[in-house]
């Protein structure tokens, strides 16, 4: 079995966010604790106001971002794909097609079901170009189905 997702998966889907939520979170858990007038140059309530929506919007733009990236390990016949908590086996026959899109720094996978799956009907991941080539040389079976 062949690893095509990158490391980097972990830190982008659990550390990051875990970390973000507590950081800003007990920030915003101050602010609505204090029984001060005044926190840092702001007003109790204005500092209990942009906090709050602070953690939300970082919450929401973590959920449509990070939260929605997966790991994905494949092998002559199967993908699995996995988040973190749970890990599902595709056959080939249920994939309609696996995207790649370069985006600079950056490359972000799409896997596309036939059906919706346990995972939905598109599955995210950050690929490894390296890892991707690699199984793709090891398993040309799959070299249909990958588009760059």
């Amino acid at each position: 079995m062949s690893q095509l997702s990158s490391s980097a998966t972990l830190l982008l889907r659990l550390f990051i966010p875990t970390m973000w939520i507590v950081f800003f979170g007990a920030f915003a858990v101050v602010g609505w604790t204090t029984s001060e007038d005044f926190v840092g140059p702001f007003q109790s309530k204005m500092y209990q106001i942009i906090t709050t929506l602070f953690v939300v919007v970082g919450i929401l733009l973590i959920r449509i971002s990070f939260w929605r990236l997966h790991r994905v390990d494949a092998d002559s016949e199967h993908l699995f794909v996995s988040n973190y908590f749970k890990t599902y086996k595709y056959t080939k026959a249920s994939i309609e097609k696996l995207t790649i899109h370069h985006y600079g720094l950056f490359n972000l996978g799409r896997i596309e079901l036939h059906q919706k799956g346990k995972l939905g009907k598109k599955i995210w991941f950050v690929p490894s170009r390296k890892r991707v080539e690699q199984f793709l040389r090891n398993n040309p079976i799959w070299m249909d189905m990958v588009t760059w």
